[in-house]
C-alpha cells in the first residue's frame, strides 16, 4: 500500500514551478551523485 495516493501526488507535482523542481534536482545529484555513494560504501567496508 503506497504512502501518497498517485492522485494526490500527480496534483502536488503539477502545482510545483518547473524551475524550482530542476533546481532541486540539480542540488539532489550534488548531494547523492554515483561516485559519493561508492566512496561511503568504500568507507564503510574498510571500516
Amino acid at each position: 500500500m503506497p504512502i501518497f495516493q498517485k492522485s494526490i501526488v500527480d496534483k502536488y507535482l503539477d502545482t510545483l514551478d518547473a524551475g524550482v523542481l530542476d533546481k532541486a534536482y540539480d542540488s539532489y545529484k550534488e548531494v547523492y551523485s554515483a561516485q559519493k555513494t561508492q566512496r561511503i560504501k568504500k568507507l564503510k567496508e574498510e571500516q
